[in-house]
């Protein structure tokens, strides 16, 4: 189990309390910062906006899972665009009815016809 800790020798005492052995320690210096090992950069990537081959090629660029991104990527691009379609319908469905008006040619009406 990978852990980061910005004090490792506390969080291995606390460990030992419970029982638990088999752990990674990464130790992190100044602020907390996510470590490429714990996994967390794939899912950064695979649901950060922007177009899909250029996630893909930025996992490639990070030695990332490039199939995991993508098929997240395109997977957060099919949820946002039916969600979007079933808003609008929504929205669409509480505007009040309007009486249709007879369409009129630009300049109909200006002169007489």
């Amino acid at each position: 189990m990978p852990t980061v800790a910005k004090y490792p020798a506390l969080t291995q005492a606390y460990f030992r309390k419970w029982g638990i052995y088999y752990y990674q320690m990464i130790e992190s210096d100044g602020a907390l910062e996510l470590h490429p090992s714990l996994g967390i950069a794939d899912v950064i990537v695979a649901f950060a906006p922007g177009a899909q081959d250029t996630m893909m090629v930025l996992a490639l660029a990070l030695h990332l899972d490039p199939v995991y991104v993508g098929a997240h990527h395109l997977a957060r691009f099919l949820a946002v665009s039916f969600s979007v379609a079933i808003v609008a319908r929504r929205v669409v469905r509480r505007l009040p009815a309007q009486p249709r008006q007879n369409w009129k040619r630009p300049g109909q009406g200006t002169f007489d016809d």
